[in-house]
Formats: structure tokens, sequence, C-alpha cells
């Protein structure tokens, strides 16, 4: 059996959200919003050189609990996702972090994400998820993530079931709408461009054997780090790893193994702590991103200064 084919897919998407983690506690509040806890919160492997999580890493918590709410073998399921016979794509994103989220002296504790749907449009529906960390007061993470159905013979995509609509579009919230994104036009910017290149390894692919989603931000980021370090040099490095208050996406194209991506990114002419990128699959147009960064480094470097 080919492992691309829906069924297949519906099987590794049940096999990833049983191995997510170790322990989790899971509940279907409606079937339009679930919870997920997590005992053991972040794990070593969340945390960048300077000891703070990563922003992928906190992605990672709500694409898992998507996956534990989508597919896990409980009954009923986030969104009846299993009831829908084709493949859903993330068409954007947007998140805002909370600077508790970098506190030092965090300790070790639960995290709790709880997603909602809170819109549902002609050819998209979007999620809202909140990370909690259970020793602080408020969410530390907001996320907005807009997806959009796919054919799974034509592969393009498609409206949602009228069914489907039928039962959650009620759940929308008012005042509810697509994500909307500013992202620098690099076709008329004359300042500085930074380019960085990347191969697409066997661990970046997801369960449709594309480039996953978090790891476009893993890689947007690590080309900052990487131009940061080759300018400013290794004494200075650790100020390189920036903590990210904003970010924002449009996923536009998908990568596969082995294909070369060339990262270019520019400062915000009207913010230092912004950054642009896109990502460029040969001729193809592939990813935009935002990032804002918070002014937490201890010495801080603007790119193009010294």
């Amino acid at each position: 059996m080919a492992k691309s084919n829906p069924a297949a897919l519906v099987e590794s998407f049940k096999r990833l959200a049983e191995l997510a983690f170790r322990v989790t506690t899971t509940q279907l509040v409606h079937p339009a919003r679930f919870k997920m806890n997590v005992p053991e919160g972040y794990t070593y492997e969340n945390f960048n050189a300077v000891g703070h999580p990563t922003v992928w890493s906190t992605i990672r918590h709500f694409e898992i609990a998507r996956l534990l709410g989508f597919w896990a073998d409980t009954g009923d399921n986030f969104l009846d996702m299993r009831k829908i016979d084709k493949m859903i794509f993330i068409a954007s994103l947007k998140l805002s972090c909370d600077p508790g989220l970098y506190n030092p002296d965090m300790k070790k504790q639960p995290v709790e994400t709880d997603n909602e749907l809170v819109y549902v449009g002609k050819t998209s529906f979007k999620i809202r998820s909140n990370l909690f960390l259970s020793q602080a007061k408020g969410a530390m993470v907001q996320q907005d993530i807009s997806f959009v159905m796919v054919d799974t013979e034509t592969r393009r995509p498609t409206v949602p079931p009228a069914w489907w609509v039928d039962k959650f579009a009620p759940y929308s919230l008012p005042n509810e709408g697509p994500i909307k994104a500013n992202h620098l036009n690099f076709s008329n910017w004359t300042g500085k461009v930074y380019d960085e290149e990347y191969v697409v390894r066997s661990m970046d692919l997801d369960a449709y054997f594309h480039l996953n989603n978090i790891c476009f931000i893993r890689i947007c980021y690590e080309a900052y780090v990487s131009s940061f370090v080759r300018q400013f040099g290794h004494a200075n490095e650790a100020d390189a790893f920036r903590n990210v208050k904003d970010l924002s996406c449009i996923f536009r194209g998908e990568a596969r193994l082995g294909d070369l991506l060339k990262i270019s990114f520019a400062v915000d002419p009207n913010d230092e702590d912004t950054c642009h990128f896109l990502i460029m699959n040969g001729s193809r147009l592939i990813f935009q991103c935002l990032i804002k960064f918070f002014r937490d480094s201890f010495l801080f470097y603007s790119f193009g200064q010294k």
C-alpha cells in the first residue's frame, strides 16, 4: 500500500498522534474545541543554545494537539476530521508570544493547549490555539492558523463538504475572518538582502513527504542566525538567538527531499526588530514570513551596523 494514499495517511497521522508525547491528557470540550495537557512540558530538545524555548517547538505543541484531536482513535474527533475524505493543508499562520515564555527563572512545568475553531469561510477555516504554562497567568502564546481542504484526486483546493459547513460554521466567532498578513514586497526593495541556502533533509518531511510547515519557520530563523554570526562573528553569537515576539507566515508551495532552497531576508525599513523572509524553490516562491523579535539581547546589533 502506497504510503501517500488517503488511508495510509490517516494511519500515519494516528500513529504520530499516539507517539507524540509519552503522557498526555486530552479533552474534547465540544466538536469545535479540543484541549491537550502535557505533564512533562517542554523537553530538552525544545530549547536553544541559550536555554529559551524555540518558536518552532512551541508551534509543534499546537501541531501535536491537532494530530491528537483530528486523528487519535478515541471515538469523536475534533472537527470530525476523520469523516472527511480530503487532505488539509496549512495556508497561513499568525502567532504572538508573551515575554513570560522566555523567563529565565521558568521551572519545568506542564503545558496546556486550548484549540478552538473560530472561523469558517468559503474555502478555508481558522483555528485559534492558546498555550498555557501551569505556573503562569494567562496565555503565553496565541496562534491563529488557516487551513484549506484539498481534493485527494486532483490535488487542488476545494470547498469543505456541505454537511461539515452546516455543522461547524455556527461555531465561528463574531468579527473573525481570514488571516491578514503584511509582507515586504521584495521586488521593489532597494535595501540590503541577505541570502542563505538549505537542502531539504529526510528529517524535515511530514506524512505527506513534503517539507513540514514548522521547518519553514525554523529554516528562516536559522538563516537569520547564520547571517548574524557571519556579520558579527562567533564572539557575539549568543546574541543571534533572539526571542520571537510575533510571527506571520503564508505557505505558497511545497518542497521535497533533496530540494535546494534559497532563503532571502531583509530588515523592515521602519522597525529594526522585524525581518521579512521568503523562500524560493527554484523559480517558485513557496513561503513568506515576517518575524518580529523582542529586543532582548544583552548586546544589540542591527544588521548593516556594527
